[in-house]
């Protein structure tokens, strides 16, 4: 039997507090220890903008040089074509004047007062795909993967291509009008109904989805299958190894009109179904913004009805990123709650309206009750969670649901200090979480300093902060046990060869040949 702590763990302790005095060793620290997963991660923000600028001036493409608007070509456009040049066309200076500007709209490091920085931030969301072809998407997993293995990450998560349903609009755009309109009504009577919804309510909205769904269902279908082609091509052969393996996660935008949202999960939930590469579907975009609020409740409905359809499917959802910086009291503490109607629901990621919740206890039991397992196992979870763990956890097809923190986001987007983030609260209820990076090339941060962040700010004990490396392979939405096994063992040795090495980096590799210093009174 395997345990998880290769060294007795009252050691680690010792020497984890030690390490603690020191926020530059912490770092050091985190560094080298290995992480497991990152499960939260925006695969077109994980460019810091001026590497990004530098590839669009190489691409050579076209610049507004009066609002900065970048385009691959001129084709259709509304305006005045003699707006744009192309790089290649500004001299020297006039490229530096341009890309300082352009790392003003783009960079976060440089933003300070035009915009909130919620509102910044999801402006420019999506401007980081502009232009990327299959080569492009290979090298630059290429370079994501270089990163990863060089913060000791094994496996990742990234939410990674939009999976286009332009075949659907092309053949039913009349229908899908029609359609539209419905779900707009429908979304009207939904907020005169209490929640948790009436089944009448459940069975009124299951018959609209299963027409719109049977009425798309062909083009549907081809835009999921040219989609997993697209991945493929994207990834080659060469991305997963022993070392590291990433599988991605479909995504869609929540502030679409409704019948977007439904068609673009609709392809995404079947794409997901029946591709090795993909492992669910998120949701995207400012949950703070009009239609994201306006259709909250008709998108976790649009979730419910699609778990019916791919009842394998298990997937990972954005949800309570609100604060009261960033909308009114009426519309914090319930979003995070209403998502428990979803079975498949395996992560939230977020989850920082939960303490707006007027009925958290509530809530949080109800968490707790859904990761309920028998003391049993939960006592040798405790000791040892090991393979002989992981297989039982797999077996049981429980609805486990873990917390994604990426507090660096959210102190940035909502001004949530991170003494704030509920990870503490998570914690107090034996509610599992994972440390993401989330936008960690926009934002400018990655997951070691998440780390870091999680110790200084609540004061985890290392036994706890390896648990949640451990937790971020249990709850990863992988498809193959075999591969989950796999990952699981790596961490295990990995784990035992970084435990084994603390030592050296406390004392230096001169104190081997002396007295030890600073660890004598825990040998």
């Amino acid at each position: 039997m395997n345990s998880v702590f290769s060294t007795p763990i009252s050691e680690m302790e010792k020497k984890f507090d030690f390490i603690k005095k020191s926020k530059a060793a912490l770092f050091s620290f985190f560094s080298m220890m290995p992480k497991g997963g990152n499960l939260h991660h925006h695969f077109s923000n994980m460019s810091y903008a001026e590497a990004y600028i530098n590839f669009l001036m190489k691409q050579d493409f076209y610049i507004n040089v009066r609002n900065f608007v970048i385009l691959v070509s001129l084709d259709n456009i509304r305006e005045e074509p003699s707006n744009y040049v192309k790089f290649k066309e500004l001299s020297a200076s006039e490229l530096m004047e341009y890309k300082l500007h352009l790392m003003k709209i783009w960079d976060t490091k440089e933003f300070y007062d035009t915009l909130s920085k919620d509102l910044f931030f999801f402006s420019i969301f999506g401007q980081f795909d502009l232009g990327r072809n299959n080569n492009d998407y290979h090298a630059s997993l290429q370079t994501l993967k270089t990163k990863a293995l060089n913060q000791n990450i094994s496996y990742m998560e990234s939410m990674f291509l939009y999976c286009q349903y332009s075949l659907v609009q092309e053949k039913h755009a009349s229908a899908l009008n029609d359609f539209n309109e419905k779900l707009v009504a429908f979304n009207e009577k939904l907020k005169h109904v209490a929640y948790p919804y009436p089944v009448e309510i459940i069975t009124e909205f299951n018959a609209l989805a299963h027409a719109i769904y049977d009425t798309c269902k062909t083009e549907i279908i081809a835009a999921a299958n040219a989609h997993n082609e697209k991945v493929k091509q994207a990834l080659g052969n060469d991305i997963n190894d022993e070392n590291f393996v990433i599988k991605f996660q479909n995504f869609v935008f929540r502030n679409q009109n409704p019948i977007d949202v439904f068609i673009s999960l609709a392809a995404s939930f079947h794409s997901s179904s029946t591709s090795s590469d993909i492992n669910g579907v998120n949701i995207v975009s400012a949950e703070n913004a009009e239609n994201a609020l306006k259709f909250y409740d008709l998108h976790l409905l649009f979730y419910r009805f699609f778990e019916k359809k791919y009842p394998k499917e298990t997937y990972a959802l954005q949800a309570g990123e609100l604060s009261s910086a960033s909308v009114g009291a009426e519309y914090l503490g319930t979003h995070v709650r209403k998502t428990l109607m979803l079975r498949n629901l395996r992560r939230i990621a977020h989850g920082l309206d939960i303490v707006y919740d007027r009925q958290v206890f509530d809530t949080l039991m109800q968490i707790q009750n859904r990761n309920e397992i028998s003391k049993e196992l939960q006592n040798y979870y405790d000791l040892n969670f090991d393979i002989n763990y992981l297989e039982k956890s797999h077996i049981e097809n429980k609805p486990f649901l873990a917390f994604e923190c990426n507090f660096t986001s959210n102190e940035y987007l909502f001004n949530l200090k991170p003494d704030m983030h509920p990870v503490s609260l998570f914690s107090k209820y034996n509610i599992p979480v994972v440390i993401c990076s989330d936008d960690e090339g926009i934002i400018s941060t990655n997951i070691t300093e998440q780390f870091v962040t999680l110790t200084y700010t609540h004061d985890f004990t290392y036994k706890e902060i390896k648990k949640m490396c451990f937790d971020s392979i249990r709850y990863a939405n992988i498809k193959d046990l075999e591969i989950k096994k796999k990952l699981f063992a790596k961490l295990l040795h990995d784990f035992e060869v970084f435990e084994n090495s603390v030592d050296d980096f406390i004392n230096g590799f001169p104190a081997r040949k002396t007295a030890q210093i600073g660890f004598a009174e825990y040998k």
